[in-house]
């Protein structure tokens, strides 16, 4: 079964020896309500939380991309992280438009991630 977005913070919370009131209140927020992110009784969060939860729990990229793609997963939107872009990109649009339509697979868009990193 796939980590939820409450499982994975109690997880990296745990993992760096974090208590639940002690994160709840680093974060401002009170600890019944962590809690129920935790059990995924409540939805994950919007920016600006998101990301002071993401700096809490010391994630490192690859685990904070996976971190809001779990919250976006969950809330049924693109995750928070990139929807600023998205949204203020009108060609990003229309290259996702495109690519939907022409059904662009995996394999095409790692060959553009190469491309953006250069390395074709």
């Amino acid at each position: 079964m796939k980590e939820t977005f409450g499982a994975f913070i109690a997880r990296k919370r745990m993992e760096r020896g974090l208590g639940l009131r002690g994160y709840a209140a680093e974060l401002g927020i009170g600890a019944p309500n962590l809690c129920d992110m935790e059990k995924d009784r409540r939805w994950p969060p919007e920016e600006p939380l998101l990301g002071r939860m993401a700096d809490a729990l010391g994630l490192n990229g690859e685990e904070r991309d996976h971190f809001y793609d779990l919250a976006g997963e969950y809330r049924g939107e693109v995750p928070a992280d990139v929807s600023p872009y998205v949204r203020e990109n009108d060609v990003v649009r229309m290259a996702l438009r495109r690519a939907s339509s022409a059904g662009a697979g995996e394999a095409e868009w790692l060959r553009f991630i190469q491309q953006l990193e250069g390395k074709d």
